[in-house]
């Protein structure tokens, strides 16, 4: 068919549009457009088909290649985009993403622009679908995302309010295409504006509250963080937040905290929760277990907990607050009653 379509083009046009339609042979119109391309004609026809659904999305898996080199104005893949973002379902979605990058985002250098709305709305529809991510359809979206940034600045705040109505889409493994990787570049670049949004989330979503705090909270293995988004905000915002409500946000917000008191290492949050809540016993145990046991480690336990019992110590030595003081001193001795059990497993080979 891409013979015929050389030498004849309207020739394999018409023929084209007479198979496509009858019913019978549709399928086999289809597959010759896979193989010999489209015009604006044939795409018209695909498109009215899509909307009578006696097509499926799949007709347009490759018209974000086919559209520019086949003349087809991009008023009319708008149009596509649009029909596939109406039908809403797992299928339109990941072609309709899989569209707009192949068609703006593939060729960037040549200066064309994301439509501004259109885009957002396949960004945030994307998002908000509760269909299983896959690798390649993640890999669509984020370049789509980050290219709409670089165009709109404007609308981070946007796109990050959006990833938290969509709590689960942010994941503390913060894969390279993750929708968690744009948040929280949102947040470094916005970081006061950001808390805003994300304060007033999990106030929204007291359900899923906690599920967004684990996303700004650290994750990984000992020597191989994954660092997460608290890090990026203003530790005086989050505690002035959680002071608000001490009773409700504490047991709340802990989990999130870096497990570290070294203000170069991102612990000056954790600092002044301690300052501020660190005369409660309930946050000295908690505080205690979170940092102990709060990620995983390789090797024998007790060596595990003595590392993290020499770090205990260095801070120690250099902190000059007593509630800071206090806390450590009793996170040491928690460590080293925890090392002396864990030595004793290891010698009786448990």
């Amino acid at each position: 068919m891409s013979a015929v379509r050389e030498r004849a083009t309207e020739h394999w046009e018409e023929l084209i549009l007479q198979l496509l339609g009858l019913a019978e042979l549709r399928t086999v119109a289809v597959n010759a457009v896979f193989r010999s391309g489209v015009s604006e004609r044939v795409v018209r026809e695909l498109l009215a088909l899509y909307r009578k659904e006696s097509v499926t999305g799949q007709v347009f898996s490759r018209l974000g290649f086919s559209a520019r080199k086949s003349a087809v104005p991009e008023a009319l893949v708008e149009e596509v985009i649009q029909a596939l973002l109406d039908r809403n379902d797992q299928e339109a979605l990941s072609i309709c993403v899989e569209l707009v990058d192949d068609y703006y985002c593939r060729e960037a250098a040549d200066g064309t622009s994301l439509p501004r709305d259109l885009s957002y709305s396949v960004i945030k529809t994307s998002v908000a679908s509760k269909s299983d991510r896959h690798t390649m359809g993640d890999f669509h979206w984020h370049r789509v995302t980050n290219r709409y940034r670089k165009q709109y600045p404007e609308r981070d705040l946007d796109l990050l309010s959006a990833l938290l109505e969509s709590f689960d889409s942010l994941s503390r493994l913060r894969g390279h295409n993750d929708a968690s990787q744009v948040a929280d570049e949102i947040v470094r670049a916005s970081p006061k504006e950001s808390w805003k949004l994300i304060a007033s989330a999990i106030e929204r979503e007291k359900k899923h509250g906690y599920d967004i705090v684990m996303w700004l909270g650290d994750s990984g293995f000992e020597g191989r963080r994954d660092l997460g988004a608290m890090r990026l905000l203003d530790p005086k915002d989050v505690i002035d937040w959680t002071n608000a409500a001490p009773d409700d946000r504490i047991k709340l917000i802990y989990p999130a905290l870096p497990k570290t008191l070294s203000v170069s290492d991102g612990g000056a949050v954790t600092v002044l929760f301690l300052e501020a809540f660190g005369h409660q016993d309930k946050v000295v145990s908690a505080l205690i277990s979170h940092f102990m046991y709060g990620g995983g480690w390789s090797g024998p336990r007790s060596e595990y907990l003595s590392r993290k019992r020499d770090e205990a110590r260095k801070w120690l030595s250099e902190t000059k607050s007593p509630k800071v003081q206090n806390w450590l001193t009793q996170y040491i001795a928690a460590l080293s009653s925890d090392i002396e059990a864990a030595q004793i497993e290891e010698e009786r080979g448990f």
